[in-house]
């Protein structure tokens, strides 16, 4: 999360993860093209400078699990949304593939076939509600959820 977020937005935010289990929000303002096993560009010794929500520990020993193990991150932006078995058909996927695989360098990208998108303007943008719109598309890439799993050699470029 950008640290210079709107105070509000941020806040209202972090309230809503305070008690969830297993989620590390971490102020970062640069955009670095890292992986989770570069820690996005933060170091080590000062992840704990930079945690919003969530324990540093947990975050520490995810980082260091990473090192040795299949990592897959998924894209979700603030006005996104999963399903709630989105991160077990991922982890399944990846675990299926990736898990199996013997080449250190192999990646993935993971695109969902279906999304829905929510329009808050009526359908002919004079009259009515808003709606939602599926579509389900195998050959089309959204950006939410977009997930790439990497091997262990492997890193984003």
């Amino acid at each position: 999360v950008d640290p210079n977020l709107n105070t509000e937005f941020k806040d209202h935010l972090l309230s809503l993860v305070e008690d969830v289990p297993n989620i590390v929000v971490l102020g970062h303002h640069r955009v670095e093209k890292h992986d989770f096993r570069s820690l996005h560009g933060v170091e080590l010794n000062t992840v704990g400078d930079h945690i919003l929500a969530g324990d540093a520990r947990l975050l520490i020993d995810y980082y260091r699990a990473a090192q040795s193990h299949v990592l897959i991150e998924t894209r979700l932006d603030a006005d996104d949304a999963l399903s709630q078995h989105f991160a077990e058909a991922m982890q399944g996927q990846a675990a299926s593939t990736l898990g199996l695989s013997t080449d250190l360098m192999d990646y993935r990208v993971y695109c969902a076939e279906n999304h829905m998108e929510w329009r808050y303007y009526p359908p002919n943008e004079t009259t009515g509600d808003s709606y939602v719109v599926h579509y389900h598309n195998p050959e089309f890439c959204v950006n939410s959820g977009l997930t790439i799993g990497y091997q262990l050699d492997a890193r984003q470029r």
